[in-house]
């Protein structure tokens, strides 16, 4: 299959590399202990290990390029304008919508080498569900819909289609708000353990209503891209509960599994027996396997959105 020359990245904290930004977007980057190189995590994060090439499996490399370039816009605290509850267009953190506004700007005034291979750009979204409310499942609906309708305007645009030789586009899902930290320290600690199964259950079905919305929404897309990209929806809430119920599988010992590394100002010693570094973020290890699986599905034509 033919490689890649580039892989532009949108999203927030779990994409965020510390890259280069705006002296406005500043405060986003993590530049204090324990976060490592401005990361939201102990070491690089997971679109860092795609383009690395002694990460296995490899992505695959056009003909002509020693290793693909990574462009990232991903910055930490962006979420999705959804017309209800988003922070799109804050001092701190430029939303997905706008991070492909400032890719398609570079294009055009030609900041922004993407080289002649085909480009894989990557979508990791914000994922900031506050509560099992009805209000809640309509932001989470119109995030979506804004998202899909957002990365349509991408691959249509002008500026795309005539810098970008070949795009490809990759989706990821969220995981399983149930099992991360943050989320479920919104449980009351008065709730007895039916109530808090029963929060709980109310997070996974929030999680499950957004990834199957998205991979919905993402079918769309593979008409938008047309015949000659491809389109990928990556399942992140499956590499998660693989890790949740079997986590020595994959070096995870800590127990319970939502223990975080870094908590109330101590860090572990050992960040690879983890599977989360602090209350949202997972450990850089974690972003490693990422990698792995991601660029797996890279390479398994199966895996395309037909």
């Amino acid at each position: 299959m033919e490689g890649y020359s580039a892989l532009v990245a949108f999203g927030a904290s779990f994409t965020d590399n510390a890259h280069a930004r705006a002296a406005k977007y500043l405060a986003s980057i993590r530049n204090f202990a324990p976060y490592i190189n401005g990361r939201y995590s102990n070491g690089p994060v997971e679109v860092e290990y795609m383009v690395d090439p002694t990460v296995s499996p490899a992505m695959p490399v056009a003909a002509g390029v020693t290793k693909v370039k990574l462009i990232d816009y991903a910055i930490g605290g962006s979420v999705i304008l959804n017309g209800l509850a988003g922070t799109e267009g804050t001092a701190s953190a430029p939303g997905i919508v706008t991070q492909m506004s400032m890719y398609l700007s570079d294009l055009k005034t030609k900041t922004g080498n993407v080289g002649s291979g085909r480009v894989l750009h990557y979508f990791n979204s914000d994922w900031s569900i506050g509560s099992a409310t009805q209000a809640a499942r309509i932001s989470l609906t119109l995030s979506v819909n804004t998202y899909i309708t957002g990365i349509v305007k991408l691959i249509n645009d002008p500026t795309l289609v005539s810098e970008v030789v070949t795009a490809d586009y990759m989706v990821v899902g969220i995981p399983p708000l149930d099992t991360v930290p943050s989320f479920r320290f919104l449980v009351p600690s008065r709730f007895s353990n039916s109530d808090r199964q029963q929060a709980l259950a109310q997070l996974s079905v929030l999680s499950q209503m957004y990834n199957f919305a998205l991979q919905t929404l993402v079918v769309q897309l593979r008409a938008a891209a047309g015949p000659t990209s491809r389109v990928w929806y990556y399942d992140l809430t499956a590499l998660w509960q693989e890790m949740y119920k079997s986590p020595g599988s994959y070096g995870i010992t800590v127990s319970p599994v939502t223990t975080p590394c870094y908590s109330k100002g101590k860090l572990c010693a050992n960040p690879k027996s983890f599977l989360y570094f602090d209350t949202l973020h997972p450990v850089t290890s974690v972003h490693r396997m990422m990698a792995q699986n991601m660029n797996a599905e890279l390479s398994n034509p199966q895996a395309v959105v037909a």
